[in-house]
């Protein structure tokens, strides 16, 4: 078996990324997923670092990362593609925000 077809699952080039953001925004869920699988471990370790500056229990991650993802699914029709690494800085955005906005309502 080829590397190849782990790494093309793994990664995604600058081309596919805009058009996977730009289906997802046409509500293509197929590829929200893809988004999703990319992004989901920057969305995690990003939640997670919140919540452990904050010394907010790490139960809540699940239901964080939940919650963030909803909120870029409702959000993305206004999102505008700004060209490579615009869409991972403003998911990024968007799960800091509202993880310190939950730890900081909990204290």
């Amino acid at each position: 078996m080829s590397n190849d077809g782990f790494r093309s699952k793994r990664s995604i080039t600058p081309e596919q990324e805009r058009q996977y953001v730009v289906s997802a925004q046409g509500g293509d869920e197929d590829a929200f997923a893809a988004l999703m699988r990319f992004y989901m471990p920057y969305v995690c370790k990003i939640v997670w670092n919140v919540f452990c500056s904050y010394a907010h229990p790490a139960d809540c991650i699940t239901d964080m990362t939940q919650d963030v993802w909803l909120q870029i699914w409702n959000y993305l029709p206004k999102y505008e593609y700004l060209g490579e690494g615009s869409f991972k800085g403003w998911v990024g955005t968007i799960v800091r925000r509202k993880s310190i906005n939950h730890v900081q309502s909990c204290h």
